[in-house]
This record gives structure tokens, C-alpha cells and sequence, in this order.
């Protein structure tokens, strides 16, 4: 009855699957004069969850099991009439062909010897070029934004996407991130373009196709690793030339484990300076927080079903909220009489002496005077957009200016994932994620230009939108 309830609760998830996730390892049994051994079992359990699944060596002393999770193992082996061999601990990555052989010595069964795994050599078993990054430098590298993007641009061929590309330009990072000018938000595999790659969520296609880009930045902190392949890609690889971007999200196993975290970053910890002027300048501002918490474990219902060894969860909560500000500038705009055509008193910015306008279509310019007729109407319609300025300076510019203006963003990410181990080669996953996503401005209208609110003016403004994604 219970399992009918786990299945009937799996159906709220998207749960088919699109591309191979899983490890496999594989290797030869033989003796120590190099003969093959058939007929040996191999067995292998996963050390969080405590699955196991076994196999047995064929005719030519070969073994393969398939299907593994990325994760911890130990792997022990027995063979009639030899001593037995076991790993204690040995790693297998996300999509990963491992190579494991066993050369045994003759002996009793109950007898054992310890064994190192195999130091991790040349891929030979396929053909496949990419990179794994592992749990270690998803969690432990900074990042400013939190997007894993940033970590496969550490990966050999891989750079930042194209500036004031499509895929740079939507924001796709976290608290809605986007990078027009310097491409942070993307990545180009190989020359490939930006919009050439293809990203997976645990083997389903995740992917935003207005942008060409991944939907959403998932927490770092429920992505347990991912895989990078730059060339020569997998038969279930291959839809498009750039790089296939496999992102695997964190399991739950016999012991609950918990994390809480923030993250901020603030301009009253930082420093601009500007270096033509030779001193500090205000600092925009700025208040960035991340925070969240992941918990995942057994499922446990007191009395009534005990999930170790068999059933598992995993959750994971991320909120952020995002404040910012640019500092004020200076524009040069035009004045009522520019606008009508009238520039007398027109100067040299360099040399400060007076500027005659020049008449090659015999408009009839006099006197640095354009008349009115000769003006385009569509140009001054688009003008009149342009605010009058508010503020003159040196040598009769004149000039428009702008305060800080707000931005507030933030969002919500959630991910949950269920587990269940049926038997040895038979498991069940059901996950769901889902992100949310909102952006507010703030904006007036002050002496006759456009004068944005204060940052710390918190939602006050006159004029206010808010999307959700």
C-alpha cells in the first residue's frame, strides 16, 4: 500500500528521463599469471544510501554494472578458490566509464586483501572530452552571484559568453543576473557560439529557448556536480556543437544532514576609486543577499514506515533579495533654443572660442540660426522625450543630471527530490524545481529631466512595475 502512495506521489514530478546521468564501471578479474577468471562476483554499495548491486565476471574474466549513481562506493569481490579483494572507498563521477581490474591470488574465500582504487589514468573506454566538477568547487569556490556557469568557464576551451548576446542579456543568473557587457552570464565551448549549448537538470533538457540558455541558475548548494563535454559527445549527446552542460542535484542517504547559509555583498565593504581624478569616488549602492537552507535524510514516519536503506529525500530552499543603485552623471542635453534651431553662442570645447555653423544645403542659416522650417519634425517629435537641463556649468554648457535610481530584485528557488530503491537494478526518482523571480523600479520626474528615487527609498516611488518569471 505504501509503495502505491510513494508512486501515486511520484506523478506530481517531471520524472522521464532524457539523457544517461549515471556512471558505470567496468574491469577484468584475473590471476596473478594474468589468466582470466570467470565466474567472480562483484559487488558494489553505495555508502550514503547503503544500495547495493552485484554482477558476475563473464567467460573472458570482464564485469560491467551500469546504471550507478555519481557518487561514493566500496566494491568487494569473491571468486572460488581465491582470496577476495575489497575497495573501501572508490569515487564515481556523473556520466563516467570507470575502470576498476582485480588481479587475485590464490587462496581461501573467507580470506581478504585491501586494495587501492585505480589512480584515475587516460580515458579509454570512450571517447569523450569533457570535465566533472565536483562537489568540492561547486561549494567551496566564490562565487559573485552564485551562478555555476562561472565554474564551467574554468574548464580548458571554455570561456565567458559573447558580449550583448541574447544569452548574456536575459537574466538567467541568480537574483535575475545578467552580463550585456562582459558575458559572465554564458559560456562558449571550443568557438562554438553562446547560444550552441545544451543544458540538462538530472537528464532532462533544461533549457530556455528565447534565450538559448539554461532557465534558471539553480542553487550551488543543491547541485551535488556537473559535466562539461566540449567534443566528440556521446551517442544520447549531440543536439547542438557547444558544449552539453549535465548539472546532477544532490541526494538524500541514511543520515539526515542539514546546511544553512547567507551571502552578502555590500558597498559599505568595498572601495571605488577613480583613477583619472586620482581619488576615491562614492560607492553605487549595493546590498546583495543570498540565503537558504538544504535538509535530506531517510523518509521517517514514526510507527508507520521507516525509509533507511530504501527510501530518501532531499530538499533545498534559496531566497535572495538584491539592492542597487548607480552613482549620479552628468548628460549633455539640449536647450529650448537648440531645440528650435538657435545655437548662438556655440563654442570650441578645447580651444573655448566661438563656432559658426556651416550652410552647405543653403538652408538659410544665419547667425548660427536654423530656421524652423528647414527642421526636421520627426526629430524634434523624438526630442521633446529628452529632458530640458537643469543644471549649467563652465563655458555655458549646459547639462542634464541624473540621482541614483533603485533597482530592487529577488527571488525563490526550490528544489525537492524523493528516492526509492525497489531492488538491486530497480529505483524510482521524482524531483521538482521551480524559481520565481521579481524585479521593482523606482522612478520620477524632477526639474524637467528624469531624476530617479533614492536607494534607500524603499518602493516609494510613483511608478512601479513588477514581473514574475
Amino acid at each position: 500500500m505504501l509503495l502505491r502512495i510513494f508512486a501515486l506521489g511520484l506523478l506530481c514530478f517531471a520524472t522521464a528521463f532524457g539523457q544517461q546521468t549515471a556512471g558505470t564501471l567496468i574491469g577484468a578479474v584475473t590471476d596473478s599469471t594474468g589468466a582470466v577468471i570467470p565466474g567472480a562476483t562483484i559487488k558494489v554499495v553505495n555508502t550514503s544510501t547503503n544500495t547495493a548491486r552485484e554482477t558476475v565476471s563473464d567467460a573472458s574474466g570482464n564485469y560491467t554494472i551500469p546504471f550507478l549513481q555519481a557518487g561514493e562506493y566500496s566494491v568487494a569481490l569473491t571468486a572460488k578458490g581465491f582470496q577476495g579483494a575489497k575497495i573501501a572507498s572508490l569515487t564515481l563521477q556523473v556520466q563516467q566509464t570507470l575502470r576498476q581490474d582485480f588481479q587475485l591470488k590464490v587462496g581461501e574465500v573467507s580470506e581478504a586483501i585491501t586494495v587501492d582504487a585505480s589512480a584515475a589514468a587516460l580515458q579509454t573506454d570512450n571517447a569523450v572530452v569533457g570535465t566533472v566538477i565536483d562537489a568540492a568547487k561547486v561549494i567551496q569556490l566564490p562565487l559573485n552571484g552564485r551562478n555555476f556557469v562561472q565554474l564551467a568557464q574554468l574548464i580548458p576551451g571554455v570561456q565567458a559568453g559573447t558580449p550583448g548576446s541574447i544569452t548574456v542579456r536575459r537574466g538567467r543568473g541568480s537574483i535575475g543576473q545578467q552580463s550585456s557587457s562582459f558575458g559572465e552570464t554564458g559560456m562558449s565551448a571550443n568557438g562554438a557560439r553562446d547560444t550552441a549549448n545544451r543544458y540538462f537538470l538530472d537528464g532532462i533538457e533544461f533549457m530556455d529557448y528565447d534565450a538559448m540558455t539554461f532557465s534558471f541558475s539553480p542553487s550551488i548548494d543543491s547541485l551535488s556536480e556537473f559535466k562539461v563535454e566540449t567534443s566528440s559527445y556521446g551517442a544520447e549527446s549531440g543536439g547542438a556543437p557547444g558544449g552539453q552542460v549535465n548539472l546532477i542535484t544532490r541526494r538524500g542517504g541514511n543520515q539526515y544532514r542539514g546546511t544553512l547559509w547567507l551571502f552578502n555583498r555590500n558597498d559599505a565593504l568595498t572601495q571605488t576609486y577613480d583613477a583619472i581624478a586620482d581619488k576615491a569616488a562614492v560607492n553605487p549602492r549595493l546590498n546583495r543577499n543570498q540565503y537558504g537552507l538544504n535538509i535530506g535524510g531517510p523518509v521517517s514516519i514514526p510507527k508507520v514506515y521507516n525509509g533507511k536503506d530504501k527510501t530518501f529525500f532531499f530538499f533545498n530552499w534559496e531566497a535572495g533579495r538584491l539592492l542597487s543603485a548607480a552613482n549620479p552623471g552628468l548628460r549633455i542635453v539640449a536647450t529650448e533654443a537648440q531645440r528650435n534651431g538657435d545655437f548662438r553662442g556655440l563654442i570650441n570645447a578645447s580651444s573655448r572660442q566661438p563656432l559658426t555653423l556651416r550652410d552647405p544645403l543653403n538652408a538659410g542659416i544665419v547667425n548660427n540660426q536654423i530656421p524652423l522650417s528647414r527642421l526636421s519634425p520627426q526629430a524634434r517629435a523624438f526630442i521633446a522625450f529628452t529632458p530640458l537641463p537643469n543644471r549649467i556649468v563652465e563655458a555655458g554648457y549646459l547639462h542634464g543630471t541624473c540621482r541614483p535610481y533603485l533597482l530592487a530584485e529577488g527571488y525563490h528557488l526550490r528544489a525537492l527530490c524523493i528516492q526509492r530503491h525497489i531492488r538491486s537494478r530497480r529505483a524510482l526518482l521524482g524531483q521538482r524545481s521551480t524559481r520565481q523571480h521579481w524585479e521593482c523600479a523606482h522612478v520620477e520626474r524632477q526639474l524637467g529631466a528624469f531624476v530617479y528615487a533614492d536607494a534607500d527609498q524603499r518602493l516609494q516611488g510613483r511608478h512601479r512595475f513588477v514581473r514574475r518569471i
